[in-house]
């Protein structure tokens, strides 16, 4: 997922809902590599977000929401926003 980072822009990164907190909430360390970590440090200069941030609005994004999706254009894969109008999770 973090390769695919540059297929989104930093408004769609400012889009995807951050999910709600938790009583309890446990560290998780992410190896991702020099190359990927330069894609991640990217995507947090252009979005103003937290390294943090940015994966728990992707993984909420693509595992809860349904609002991120993998899609296929020009047979590469990127990551993309997809409507959530009718999705339980899209209502404030």
């Amino acid at each position: 997922m973090t390769d695919k980072l540059p297929s989104l822009t930093r408004d769609d990164l400012r889009t995807l809902k951050e999910p709600p907190g938790e009583q309890d909430t446990p560290r998780v360390s992410l190896y991702i590599g020099w190359e990927l970590f330069d894609v991640l440090a990217d995507a947090t200069h252009e979005s103003n977000l937290t390294n943090s941030s940015i994966f728990r609005r992707l993984l909420y994004g693509f595992l809860v929401t349904k609002q991120i999706a993998f899609v296929q254009q020009d047979g590469r894969w990127k990551l993309k926003i997809v409507s959530t109008k009718h999705s339980e999770y899209s209502r404030s």
